[in-house]
C-alpha cells in the first residue's frame, strides 16, 4: 500500500518527522491491511522518543494480537498514568488483554473506566462492541445485548467499517446466545463482507474463524474445515497469534467429526504448544478438545488428565465456555468408571452452562445419571438437551442427546426412532465415527432387526480398526425391570441374563433345563402340555407327570426372572392344553443365526455382493456348533439340528463363490476347510478346494487335498 510505501522511504531517508506522521495517522490502516510484522517493523525504526500517543496504542495492538500480551501491557500501562477515566482506544486495548488472559471481570472493569461522551467516534464504538463480547463471554446475555446495540449505531455515526465489524460480531455473538442461528449468521456474513471489501487482513482471518466456527456447530463440517484452513493460513502469514489457536480448534474438531482423528490430534497438539507458549488461558480448549479424542478411543486416564487441566484453567480465569466442555467431557469419560467425580464434575459445571454450553451440559448430566441408574432423571435431562441443542441449532448436540433419549427411554419404540434420527443427522454430517458408534448401539436393541444387527456388526469392526470402543451401556434395557436374557443353542446351551451366565445349580432341576431346551427346539410353536409330559417322564401316571410340568415350568420362569417381578407370561405362553416360548421376548442365537443367513443369501440373490458377504460373515461366525451339541441325541433337537446345519453349509458355500468370485483365495480356503469339517464326504466342497488351491498356485496343499477327496469317497463306496 502507498503508506507503507512512504514511511519506508522516509525513514530511508531519515526523515523522522514525516515518518511519524504518516504512521500516526495511518498506522491503524497498515496494520489492518498489512498485518503485525510490517506494522511493528515500521514503528521500532522510528526512535520512541519521537512516538505519539497513536502510535504507542497501535503498537501495543499489534504486539497483543501477536501473541506479546506482556510486552503490550507494559505499554499501555505508561499511558493510564493513573487516572479514573481513560481514553476509549486506550480502555479498549487494555481490556482486551485481560479478556487474552481469560479475565472476563478485569477486562470489564477496564471498559467501564473507558470515556463514552456521544458515541459518535470509531473508539467509542468498538469499545462498546468489546463491552458487549465480554459480557457474553461472561454469561451476562442482557448487558451484552443492551451494549451491543449501542455499538451498532455508534458505528454508523463514525461511519468506521472497523467500528461496523466489531458491532456485528457482537450483536453475531449475542444472537448466538438468544438462539437466533439466522440473524447471528447474517451478522457473521456481514463481517466479511466488510472485510474483504477493505482488504483488512486481520478482521478477514478473524471473520473466517468466527463462520467456520458457526459452521461446525451447524454441521457443515467440509465448509467449516475450508474457513479454518484460511483462517490458519492468513494468520501465520500476519503473525496473528491471537486467533491461531481457536483456528485449529475449528480445523481439528471438524476433522475429529470427519473420522480423521490423527489429523484432529496434530491441529490440537499445535494449538497447545502455541496458547502454552503465549501463556494464553485459553489453553483450555485445545486441552478439552484433545481429550475429546482421548475419550472417544477410550483413553480414559489420558482423557481424564486433559479435561481436568483443562477445567481447572478455565476455571482460574472465569472462562464459562472453556469450563462446560472441559467438565462435561470429564462427567462422559468417568460416568461408567467414578459416579461420584463425575457427578462433581456436572454440578460444576451447571452454574456455567448458559447459551449454546446447556446442550452439551444437559447431555453429560444425563449420562451420569444414567450411569447412576436413575432413569427418570437421565430422560428428563434428555429431553431438555434435544429442546436446548434445537433452540441453539446445534446439530451434533440433537444427535447426542437423541442417544441419550434413547439409552434411558423404556419405549422401545421411541430407542428405535431416537436412534434413527441421530443416525440420519450425524449421516447428514458426515460425521462417520458417531455414525459407527450409534450404529452399534442400534444393535443391542433386544428387539432389533436382522439388517440392524448385520450392519451394527460391520460399525463394530470399524470402529475396532479405528482403535475406538462402542458404548459400555446398551441402546435400551429392555424397559423397566425387564432383564435383557440371552440363549445360547449353537454350540454349549447356556442361559445369559443382563450380561451375567446363569449357573446350573440355579435350574434346580435338570428336568426344568430339559423342558426349557424343548422349547427352544420348537422355536416358539405351541406344544401340547400331554406331549411334553411324554417327553419329560416318558408313560409316568399323567396326573403326576402334569403337576411335575407345573413345578419345572414355575422353576423356568424362576430362572429368566430371578426377581419374579415380570408377567408369567412374560417369556412362557401357557393355555389349558399347550406351552410355547415367547422368542421375541428372547434372544436366541439360533434365531439371531437363521435370520442372518437368511438375510445374506436373499442379499446374494439380488446381486449385492457387499451387503451379503457382510452378512454372511456375521451369520457364519454366530454358528458356535450344532445346535445343543452338548446333547446330540435329544430326539427333539434332531429337525432344528439338522435345520441349522444345512442352513451353515449354504452360508459356507456362498462366502467360497463370493470370495472365489473376488480372488480372495486365502478366506475362499479357509470357508471351504470348515465345510469339510461339518461334512468330511462333501464332493463339491472337495473338488472346489482342490480347484482353489491349484487356482492360487499352491500346488503341493491340492496334491494332498486330492488325495483326502479320494479317501472320503473311498471310504462312501466302501
Amino acid at each position: 500500500m502507498n503508506e507503507i510505501a512512504l514511511v519506508r522511504a522516509s525513514l530511508d531517508a531519515g526523515d523522522h518527522d514525516l515518518a511519524v506522521r504518516l504512521l500516526s495517522s495511518h498506522g491503524q490502516d497498515i496494520l489492518a491491511r498489512a498485518g503485525m510484522a510490517t506494522l511493528i517493523e515500521l514503528l521500532e525504526r522510528v526512535p520512541e522518543k519521537l512516538w505519539t500517543t497513536r502510535m504507542r496504542l497501535v503498537h501495543a495492538e499489534a504486539l497483543a494480537l501477536n501473541g506479546d500480551v506482556d510486552g503490550s501491557r507494559s505499554r499501555l500501562t505508561d499511558l493510564v498514568a493513573g487516572r479514573e477515566r481513560i481514553e476509549p482506544g486506550l480502555a479498549r486495548r487494555l481490556g482486551y488483554l485481560d479478556y487474552r488472559n481469560g479475565d472476563v471481570q478485569a477486562a470489564l472493569d477496564v471498559y467501564r473506566h473507558g470515556l463514552l461522551d456521544q458515541e459518535d467516534t470509531e473508539e467509542e464504538a468498538l469499545l462498546l462492541a468489546w463491552m458487549s463480547v465480554a459480557h457474553w463471554a461472561a454469561g451476562q446475555i442482557q448487558e451484552a445485548v443492551d451494549a451491543a446495540e449501542r455499538a451498532a449505531p455508534a458505528a454508523r455515526r463514525a461511519a468506521s467499517y472497523r467500528a461496523e465489524i466489531a458491532a456485528n460480531i457482537a450483536l453475531g455473538f449475542t444472537a448466538e446466545a438468544r438462539g437466533v442461528p439466522s440473524a447471528e449468521q447474517h451478522h457473521y456474513e456481514v463481517v466479511l463482507e466488510l472485510a474483504e471489501k477493505n482488504r483488512d487482513v486481520i478482521q478477514t482471518a478473524l471473520a473466517r474463524n468466527n463462520r467456520a466456527s458457526r459452521l461446525f456447530g451447524e454441521g457443515r463440517l467440509t465448509e467449516a474445515l475450508a474457513d479454518a484452513r484460511v483462517a490458519i493460513e492468513s494468520a501465520e502469514t500476519i503473525g496473528l497469534a491471537a486467533i491461531m489457536g481457536m483456528a485449529l480448534c475449528n480445523a481439528g474438531r471438524s476433522l475429529r467429526q470427519l473420522g480423521r482423528l490423527d489429523e484432529a490430534v496434530e491441529m490440537f497438539e499445535r494449538a497447545i504448544a502455541l496458547e502454552h507458549r503465549v501463556g494464553s488461558a485459553w489453553l483450555s480448549r485445545p486441552l478439552a478438545d484433545i481429550g475429546d479424542v482421548h475419550r472417544l478411543r477410550g483413553q480414559v486416564n489420558l482423557a481424564r488428565a486433559a479435561y481436568e487441566e483443562a477445567a481447572r484453567i478455565a476455571e482460574d480465569h472465569g472462562d464459562r465456555h472453556g469450563l462446560v466442555p472441559a467438565l462435561a467431557g470429564l462427567a462422559l469419560t468417568l460416568a461408567d468408571h467414578d459416579a461420584a467425580a463425575a457427578r462433581a464434575a456436572v454440578d460444576r459445571a451447571r452454574p456455567h452452562a448458559v447459551g449454546p454450553p446447556e446442550a452439551t451440559y444437559l447431555a453429560a448430566a444425563g449420562h451420569v445419571a444414567r450411569a447412576a441408574g436413575d432413569r427418570a432423571e437421565a430422560a428428563d435431562l434428555a429431553q431438555r438437551a434435544a429442546a436446548a441443542a434445537r433452540l441453539h441449532r446445534d446439530r451434533f448436540a440433537l444427535a447426542s442427546a437423541l442417544e441419550l433419549v434413547a439409552v434411558t427411554t423404556e419405549d422401545a419404540r421411541l430407542a428405535r426412532q431416537s436412534l434413527e434420527e441421530a443416525c440420519g443427522i450425524l449421516r447428514g454430517l458426515d460425521a462417520r465415527i458417531d455414525v459407527d458408534v450409534l450404529v452399534a448401539l442400534s444393535g443391542t436393541l433386544p428387539d432389533s432387526r436382522v439388517g440392524d444387527r448385520t450392519a451394527a456388526k460391520a460399525a463394530r469392526d470399524r470402529l475396532a480398526a479405528a482403535g475406538i470402543p462402542v458404548p459400555g451401556h446398551t441402546a435400551w434395557s429392555g424397559g423397566a425391570g425387564r432383564p435383557v436374557v440371552e440363549v445360547l443353542t449353537l454350540g454349549r446351551f447356556a442361559v445369559v441374563i443382563d450380561g451375567t451366565p446363569v449357573q446350573n445349580s440355579v435350574w434346580q432341576s435338570r428336568k426344568a433345563r430339559e423342558l426349557f431346551r424343548l422349547l427352544l427346539a420348537r422355536r416358539g410353536r405351541p406344544v401340547p402340555r400331554e406331549e411334553l409330559c411324554v417327553l419329560l417322564w416318558g408313560d409316568d401316571d399323567l396326573e403326576k407327570t402334569t403337576h411335575r410340568l407345573a413345578v419345572a415350568l414355575s422353576t423356568v420362569r424362576s430362572v429368566l426372572d430371578p426377581d419374579r417381578s415380570l408377567p408369567s407370561d412374560c417369556f412362557i405362553i401357557t393355555d389349558a392344553s399347550s406351552v410355547a416360548l415367547d422368542t421375541s421376548r428372547l434372544i436366541v442365537d439360533l434365531e439371531r443365526f437363521l435370520e442372518e443367513a437368511d438375510h445374506g443369501l436373499r442379499l446374494r440373490a439380488r446381486g449385492d455382493v457387499a451387503g451379503a458377504r457382510e452378512a454372511l460373515v456375521i451369520a457364519e461366525q454366530r454358528y458356535g456348533g450344532d445346535f445343543l451339541e452338548d446333547e446330540p441325541y435329544t430326539e427333539a433337537g434332531t429337525a432344528v439340528r439338522a435345520l441349522a446345519r444345512a442352513r451353515y453349509l449354504q452360508v459356507l458355500r456362498a462366502l467360497v463363490e463370493i470370495c472365489r468370485e473376488a480372488a480372495d483365495f486365502e478366506t475362499c480356503i479357509h470357508y471351504l476347510h470348515r465345510i469339510l469339517a461339518v461334512d468330511p464326504y462333501d464332493e463339491q466342497g472337495h473338488q472346489d478346494l482342490i480347484a482353489v488351491l491349484t487356482d492360487g498356485g499352491s500346488h503341493g496343499e491340492a496334491r494332498r487335498a486330492r488325495d483326502r477327496y479320494r479317501r472320503a469317497m473311498a471310504e462312501l463306496d466302501g
